[in-house]
């Protein structure tokens, strides 16, 4: 995937001429970084409230200063539409001075006459895009990005740069689609408040990990004006009364499924692989793949993990299922265990993104595999669990609106799943009490802020090893992402608060955006189908007993699928955890991991108490049946993190 870099501001042109003497004179870091993140798209955009608007597109880091730097440089129409149509333009800005503006997502160009009606039609759009448009009009440059896109666009003024020349200008913004440019060009100082989210287990995946960096957030666009900075939401999931949806559901989600994952098999594919885990998802998106494969002679290749030193992981009896029941081109497997020699840096080493974004080796070894084969995308099931699963509050919504049946439901599932009956009732009608304080509150939260923090606090698990300072920012966080839950309201009960906030606020993120770091390296594709707003729309409008009901959590994903799918894969029960993997990871571990908590960074910034979180560390360690919790995953990530890219840099 290609990089696009734009400055944009009223001294954007001097500004650009400052960025490329630097990268001329000592600086040849910066223009390593800049070269080495595939950089083919600089725009460069003048004070557009004078119409003094200076455009350059181009295909080489190179040729882009020539062209910024002098000589007419404006487009024509016909230009800018067949730049719009060139295979190594995958993102692209432009204005004609307020004629037209154009922007381009995957392989559709879209034009129309203002700014207002540009973010109108972001709503038809679905799939994965990114894209920026000069509103000359109202002087801002707006940008957006889509509904769960792994990739995103960061933004930095130049007030904020590392060198002196560079400040200068410091009302001139610059952008990119990848972050390490912006690193080496302004100042990486952490943000306190992302790094006590991280560490108390709640990555917000739309905060910034740098005080002077922002980020855009997914279905949002930024306006970027003279004067002032503002963001807001073009897509939402709708929370009205009443969401009812007719008809024969499972129908309609798998032709929403088949829309989907025909979207991203393109029509000149010649080789696509999907991963194959031997799950609802993966199993999903790989049979569905079978029927959208552009042309006969397409292929389409498995690729799945192995687990042969955790059985808990291990899944192959699905996945065979599956190689017998579909003719894959061929099926690759990846071994995990080999891994173990590594250490744990070595096997997961941190991007400057965030301490969830990691350049596994695994991901690598999967790229150099599609390299090999000839294919450029990958189809993964990352999604499922956040559109599918359902949510256990779905049974108290169900028992607060009269329907008894629950009670007997409950016990009967937890039964089949040799569980506690006891427990299961305690745990879906008792916890929930909790919850609905919260939403109830928050309908009242202007007058009572303080009754509603206290809600939330009472809510929020917080890992023993936070300290105050930390606590406190994850509280008043935590309680502004709360307010602003569209079901907050608690009129459509509390489902579709739970889910709405683990849809947005998913780990999974983690996985995509690791993937999509590694395979921009290789100029590879990866997309996940079942990260779709159609889907996830339709996901709640319908009553949220369709995706759960006893032993069955993906309930409707299943009957949409039972045609597709082998019987033990569509009913099996068994969810893959990875707990005990991690934790012998982190037994094998131990001394460079103690090590790498025992730095005293995070704890002199008044985040976290070493003392606390060695504890728990070593108890985990010395445990003879270790189960990894997440939280101190996350502690050892933030804390690799923290000395890769913040202490060294």
């Amino acid at each position: 995937m290609k990089t696009m870099f734009a400055v944009y501001g009223p001294q954007a042109r001097d500004a650009w001429q400052a960025i490329q003497h630097g990268l001329q004179g000592d600086a040849v870091k910066h223009k390593q970084a800049l070269t080495q993140s595939f950089i083919s798209d600089v725009c460069v955009l003048g004070h557009v409230a004078n119409y003094a608007v200076e455009h350059s597109v181009v295909h080489s880091f190179v040729h882009s200063a020539e062209r910024a730097s002098g000589g007419e440089n404006t487009l024509t129409e016909q230009e800018l539409s067949g730049s719009l149509d060139h295979p190594h333009i995958p993102m692209l800005l432009h204005s004609r001075m307020g004629k037209h503006d154009f922007f381009r997502c995957n392989s559709a160009s879209f034009g129309c006459k203002s700014a207002p009606t540009f973010i109108e039609n972001l709503h038809t759009l679905n799939g994965d895009f990114t894209c920026m448009v000069v509103n000359a009009a109202a002087s801002k440059l707006s940008v957006a990005v889509s509904a769960f896109n792994p990739q995103t666009v960061f933004y930095a003024k130049l007030c904020y740069a590392r060198s002196s020349e560079l400040r200068a200008f410091e009302s001139t913004y610059v952008l990119c689609s990848s972050l390490e440019p912006l690193l080496e060009l302004i100042s990486a100082e952490p943000d306190v408040s992302s790094l006590a989210m991280w560490l108390a287990g709640r990555p917000d995946p739309n905060r910034s990990m740098y005080l002077h960096i922002g980020q855009v957030g997914q279905a949002c666009v930024l306006e970027l004006g003279l004067s002032a900075v503002h963001e807001r939401k073009f897509w939402e999931v709708p929370a009205f009364a009443g969401m009812t949806r007719a008809g024969e559901v499972s129908e309609h989600l798998l032709a929403l499924l088949k829309a989907s994952v025909a979207r991203y098999c393109g029509s000149s594919n010649e080789v696509i692989f999907t991963q194959l885990s031997g799950g609802m998802d993966s199993t999903s998106v790989s049979a569905l793949a079978f029927n959208a494969l552009p042309h006969p002679e397409a292929q389409l290749h498995s690729v799945s993990h192995t687990y042969a030193n955790t059985q808990s992981c291990d899944e192959t009896d699905n996945i065979q299922a599956m190689i017998a029941r579909y003719d894959f081109a061929k099926s690759h497997f990846i071994e995990l265990g080999k891994y173990t020699e590594l250490s744990f840096s070595e096997l997961y080493p941190t991007h400057p993104q965030s301490p969830g974004m990691v350049l596994s080796p695994k991901y690598h070894e999967e790229a150099k595999l599609m390299q090999a084969a000839g294919a450029n995308v990958l189809l993964t099931g990352n999604g499922g669990d956040e559109m599918f699963w359902g949510h256990s509050f779905v049974y108290y919504d169900r028992l607060k609106k009269g329907d008894l049946s629950v009670l007997a439901e409950v016990v009967r599932g937890a039964r089949e799943l040799k569980l506690s009956a006891w427990r299961a009732l305690r745990s879906v009608f008792l916890s929930p009490l909790l919850h609905y304080d919260i939403l109830t509150m928050l309908q009242f939260a202007n007058r009572q802020k303080a009754l509603s923090t206290t809600m939330v606090e009472r809510n929020l698990h917080i890992p023993p090893w936070l300290r105050d300072k930390s606590a406190e920012l994850v509280r008043n966080i935590q309680y502004n992402m709360a307010s602003q839950n569209p079901f907050a309201s608690g009129k459509q009960g509390l489902t579709r608060y739970a889910r709405y906030e683990g849809l947005f606020n998913t780990s999974t993120y983690n996985s995509m955006r690791s993937y999509q770091a590694v395979f921009d390296q290789y100029n590879l594709n990866v997309h996940h189908p079942l990260f779709d707003k159609h889907i996830a729309q339709f996901s709640f409008e319908l009553d949220q007993h369709e995706h759960i009901n006893g032993k069955y959590p993906k309930l409707l994903l299943r009957k949409a699928m039972s045609e597709y799918l082998p019987e033990q894969v569509c009913w099996n029960t068994h969810k893959t955890v990875f707990d005990q993997h991690f934790a012998k990871l982190v037994q094998q571990n131990r001394v460079q991991l103690r090590k790498l908590l025992e730095h005293e960074g995070l704890q002199n910034l008044g985040l976290v108490n070493n003392q606390k979180l060695l504890a728990i560390f070593d108890a985990l360690v010395q445990s003879p049946k270790p189960s990894l919790n997440v939280d101190l995953l996350y502690a050892i990530l933030v804390q690799s993190w923290y000395q890769a890219h913040i202490v060294k840099s």
